[in-house]
């Protein structure tokens, strides 16, 4: 779970665990992380911390494989980490939306590149990505988070072409 140490990763690391799913709960602020992680293992479910650059290759490689380690094998993976920079095409800093699309969608991408071959070495899996609907309307005031949005939104439909029929869904 990206984004794990606050609000939907948060909530949603909690649910799993609650509905029997061991859990990785990954995270930029590795301190949420293990509140979340600490949280879920004080009520009788099994998690662990891992702090994630989600933006970074090597770090997304070390969290699907430190999963792997762990677990034995790559059920789930929740790509929902996320951030927003408000601002339009003409006032928004370039290193703002450079921010936004390594968050939001080059995560989403190395996601899916380094959990999938692990998913087939399970047998299949399910990938799951944090869209928006900014990311159908385009909404205005948010330029590269409404972009990424859109972008999530195609990858995850891409991804789900080419790999439904090895059991990846």
């Amino acid at each position: 779970m990206t984004g794990g140490g606050s609000g939907i990763g948060e909530a949603t690391s909690v649910r799993f665990s609650k509905e029997g799913a061991a859990v990785v709960v990954a995270d930029t602020r590795l301190r949420k992380a293990e509140a979340v992680a600490s949280q879920i293992n004080e009520e009788g479910g099994h998690a662990i911390a891992i702090e994630v650059d989600v933006a970074v290759s090597e770090s997304v490689e070390a969290l699907v494989a430190g999963t792997v380690s762990q677990y034995g094998r790559l059920d789930v993976m929740f790509n929902n980490a996320g951030t927003l920079r408000p601002g339009t095409v003409v006032d928004l800093e370039l290193d703002d939306w450079d921010l936004v699309m390594g968050v939001n969608v080059r995560s989403v991408f190395l996601g899916g590149k380094f959990a999938i071959p692990a998913m087939l070495d399970s047998g299949g899996g399910s990938i799951i990505n944090t869209a928006s609907i900014s990311g159908l309307h385009g909404d205005g005031g948010a330029v590269a988070y409404a972009a990424s949005k859109a972008a999530v939104i195609n990858l995850t439909r891409a991804m789900s072409t080419d790999h439904a029929r090895d059991g990846i869904r």
